[in-house]
């Protein structure tokens, strides 16, 4: 199939209010492409289509029933496009697309999805099991980096069917501004005076973020006007009054400003603010947090992990450091005080994501591939098909599974 004799038809698996999915399935509309969200939350978008799939809620027993009733739509609508493009391989629309089978199916890896050894444990045997076929059947999985490609390829990915993009950020969106720091504070109910450091990941266990408020006590010993902005959304409830308890245990009740989840429209404005960006996750794939950031000329701190070398130098485009509080308050004072490193990273960043990190052009690469695997569509065998729908029935059961065997337990005990 080529645009010339009609227009292609992909549909993105992913969630709607995700900016990062939405952007990419709007980066690929843009290239004429016609691009529908398929979600089981609805968000709004203007310039792609979105199709929610979700089902009333029904009450005790009749709820695993009910699973099947939604697996049925979401089989449905998956027989409507030219090619399916799930972004997260873990979820529930992805493993619909192994029972219906009848669509070229692209992967983006996210990093949960495919880091086997580092998040895997947070699914059940028949989880995974769905996620690897996902994966492993894919015509072609995409990789932020050669670390996530390796981590497809040891699930039984093969190399030929590895697309390696970091994807990258909208420039048109997220680029070096002159807007006033007296606006942008006073956007946000910010003080005029910083520095500032932007803390834009989710307040989770994962990201790490008591150690960036641990570090901004240690950093305004040498910078006391420093504040932290926490700028992520979906918060752990928990983890959350553990976070607001460190900043009582650090008195940086007024150094310490919790925004929580911002439109993607208002991301711009607070990495251009900011004097430093930090991304503390211990395990992570390739944060696009830090292609913002870079986007918008604001160097960022990240956690040194191996798997970002091939994207990522110290010094050059960004500054490496553990996620201890001691090691972020040794690479921010560095940032704060020595203004040469600081112009070669801002520099280095633009040109990494001019060159290799521009969603329009990155995004384009993308539908000459569309078109071939259009092209040579071919539904997955029978029996492929059927096996994925006896693993989806185990896992709607498999809590009872788990049930039952507590309960024999007990009474054995």
């Amino acid at each position: 199939m080529t645009k010339s004799d009609t227009t292609l038809s992909i549909q993105i698996i992913g969630n709607a209010t995700d900016p990062h999915t939405r952007g990419r399935a709007t980066a690929v509309a843009r290239h004429g492409a016609n691009v529908t969200i398929l979600s089981q939350e609805k968000y709004g978008c203007n310039e792609i289509k979105e199709k929610v799939i979700t089902a009333p809620l029904l009450p005790g027993p009749f709820r695993r029933l009910q699973t099947f009733r939604f697996a049925l739509q979401w089989i449905r609508e998956l027989q409507q496009a030219d090619v399916t493009h799930i972004h997260y391989a873990r979820e529930f629309g992805a493993w619909m697309s192994l029972i219906a089978g009848t669509t070229p199916v692209v992967v983006s890896t996210m990093g949960g999805d495919v880091l086997k050894k580092e998040r895997w444990h947070e699914m059940n045997p028949f989880e995974a099991a769905l996620t690897k076929r996902v994966l492993t059947s894919a015509d072609l999985v995409t990789a932020k980096s050669d670390f996530l490609a390796k981590a497809a390829m040891d699930l039984g990915v093969r190399s030929e069917c590895i697309y390696k993009t970091v994807w990258g950020v909208d420039t048109s969106v997220f680029h070096p501004t002159s807007t006033p720091m007296g606006t942008v504070c006073e956007r946000f109910g910010l003080p005029e005076q910083g520095p500032f450091l932007l803390y834009p990941r989710s307040i989770a266990p994962l990201y790490n973020t008591h150690v960036a408020v641990e570090a901004l006590a240690l950093i305004r010993n040498d910078f006391p006007d420093t504040k932290l902005l926490l700028a992520g959304g979906h918060p752990n409830p928990e983890y959350l009054a553990k976070v607001r308890e460190t900043i009582r245990k650090h008195s940086l009740e007024e150094s310490v400003f919790i925004l929580g989840g911002l439109d993607q429209k208002a991301m711009p404005d607070l990495y251009n603010l900011a004097d430093v960006t930090l991304s503390l996750a211990g395990t992570d794939g390739l944060p696009q947090a830090l292609l913002e950031s870079m986007a918008c000329g604001t160097p960022c701190i990240l956690t040194r992990l191996d798997r970002f070398s091939d994207f990522v130098s110290d010094k050059v485009n960004a500054l490496l450091a553990a996620p201890t509080p001691e090691d972020v308050k040794r690479a921010a004072s560095q940032l704060l005080g020595d203004k040469a490193l600081r112009t070669t990273i801002i520099k280095s960043g633009l040109a990494t994501i001019a060159n290799r990190g521009d969603l329009h052009n990155e995004s384009g690469k993308l539908l000459p591939i569309y078109e071939k695997l259009a092209a040579n569509r071919h539904p997955k065998p029978f029996a492929t098909r059927i096996f994925a729908g006896i693993l989806f029935g185990l896992n709607v059961f498999y809590p009872l599974f788990v049930r039952l065997k507590k309960k024999i337990q007990e009474k054995t005990n």
